[in-house]
């Protein structure tokens, strides 16, 4: 199952986040030579992420997903692609 993944982040909250970038960036690059994570774009104000992700079942995406050190500090939406 394939996904899209939207995340936004609280400006408020830019203290917290920041110093967790490096260890979200080493979480990520598990989470992609895992094969869980197929691609991350970044908004050019930092301020929300589109994460492409696969996993056998939603809920394993979804844990994948709460696995990420910022994942405290976004407002998450997930949609199920259709692979054409």
């Amino acid at each position: 199952m394939h996904f899209m993944v939207h995340a936004k982040f609280r400006m408020q909250d830019q203290a917290e986040i920041l110093p967790r970038l490096p260890q979200e960036q080493a979480r990520i690059k598990e989470l992609k030579e895992q094969g869980v994570v197929e691609a991350l774009y970044i908004g050019s104000d930092l301020s929300q992420v589109w994460i492409a992700m696969q996993g056998e079942t939603q809920d394993a995406v979804q844990k994948g997903l709460e696995s990420l050190p910022l994942h405290p500090y976004m407002e998450v939406e997930m949609t199920l692609l259709s692979i054409m």
